[in-house]
């Protein structure tokens, strides 16, 4: 059994399969990295995960859309989606107003950018939506 007081989660690059399923369930949760696997299916929302800074799912093989409701989680400052098969809107980001770092290239994201999304462009250090299909 995992305990409920987790802070950070590391699994990357060690070929892991399946669906991550109750990872995003985690209270204390701060950190999540799950970079170079082998998950498939929906992202979680995270909704549980209130100090929620760090998210790296690169380099998998998720798809869907990534749930808007990540957009609440406003502790967030480092997200990277690289490398999977999400589709629909980043819009999610726009209410992140600590996100310094976002990667979201190499998918198939395919709605047009909100215009409220390039104000936040100011704050980040990182911005990277390259090889997607935005319209």
């Amino acid at each position: 059994k995992i305990p409920s007081s987790l802070a950070d989660i590391d699994v990357s690059d060690n070929q892991l399969t399946g669906t991550i399923g109750r990872l995003g369930t985690f209270q204390d949760l701060m950190a999540i990295r799950l970079s170079g696997n082998n998950f498939f299916g929906s992202l979680p929302s995270f909704t549980n995960c209130e100090f929620l800074r760090t998210i790296d799912v690169s380099y998998n093989n998720f798809s869907g859309h990534v749930p808007p409701v990540l957009g609440n989680n406003l502790s967030l400052r480092f997200i990277t989606l690289r490398g999977n098969q999400f589709t629909g809107s980043i819009d999610f980001i726009e209410r992140l107003e600590l996100m310094v770092y976002f990667d979201a290239a190499e998918n198939q994201f395919n709605e047009p950018l909100s215009p409220t999304i390039f104000e936040l462009l100011a704050q980040m250090e990182h911005f990277d939506i390259s090889e997607n299909n935005i319209g």
